[in-house]
């Protein structure tokens, strides 16, 4: 197996989506050729640091918390925004907006 054929099959090695008889002829060219092995660690490697940067990022249960009691407190006040409502009141007065979790809306019984 030549490194062009290993390369044409990287993806579905590293997806373990080769027969048995296909994965064990790239795991031998792997084994003697230090250039294609380089390749998939690296390609590894990348793929593990794309998992980890693409984590949902939660925000710290102090900020949730302080976040959610101004979103009462402005709600009591009547001075809150609804999503996609646009308000002159709120607008003149440079109300922020608050969006949690990725659009998540928590409400309360206020």
């Amino acid at each position: 197996m030549d490194c062009e054929l290993v390369g044409s099959l990287l993806p579905n090695y590293l997806d373990d989506d080769l027969t048995e008889e296909l994965a064990q002829q790239v795991q031998a060219h792997l084994i003697r050729c230090r250039r294609c092995a380089w390749e998939v660690e690296s390609i590894r490697q990348s793929v593990a640091a794309l998992r980890q940067s693409s984590q949902t990022l939660q925000p710290a249960p102090e900020f949730r918390a302080r976040l959610l009691a101004d979103l009462i407190r402005d709600h009591r006040a009547g001075t809150a925004r609804r999503p996609g409502v646009a308000s002159d009141r709120a607008a003149a007065t440079r109300t922020p907006i608050y969006v949690l979790d990725n659009g998540e809306v928590e409400k309360s019984h206020a």
